[in-house]
């Protein structure tokens, strides 16, 4: 890996943080991010103040770049679980209804990439991730 991929890995991991800090400090939400290679190993349940109410999970997955099927969101809190077994680039946006780009998630190491992050919805909707990805992934929400 040369070194301006692992100062962009840097860079992007400390934009991530720090917008994970300010989310944090706006819902009161904490956001984990694992470094690539490891296993999200305990997916603790959503504050009863951050719940908006429970819904089943929304599992998505695909191997390649894509669009996916709208889903509904509501207002609050959401847990985002992304797992990319590939050893290229994996970028995944939230888009809403309007094709606006919410937040990004990914990584352009050359690894396996899987993070969990939470990320407040401003509003109810229809919502679509847009993935660009060259092997499979997964991504999982929970409300």
């Amino acid at each position: 890996m040369s070194k301006l991929d692992n100062r962009i890995k840097y860079v992007f991991m400390l934009m991530l943080l720090i917008g994970a800090f300010a989310i944090g400090n706006i819902t009161g939400s904490t956001t984990v991010i694992e470094q690539p290679n490891e296993e999200v190993t305990k997916d603790e349940p959503l504050k009863e103040e951050t719940k908006t109410k429970d819904m089943e999970p929304i599992t998505l997955s695909g191997t390649s770049d894509t669009a996916t099927e709208p889903f509904k969101l509501t207002a609050g809190a959401a847990r985002f679980k992304v797992d990319y077994e590939g050893s290229g680039f994996f970028y995944a946006w939230l888009v809403d209804s309007n094709g606006k780009q919410l937040f990004r998630v990914g990584s352009s190491s050359n690894e396996p990439y899987h993070a969990s992050t939470i990320e407040n919805i401003s509003s109810e909707g229809e919502y679509s991730v847009k993935v660009e990805a060259d092997a499979p992934w997964s991504i999982t929400i929970k409300q």
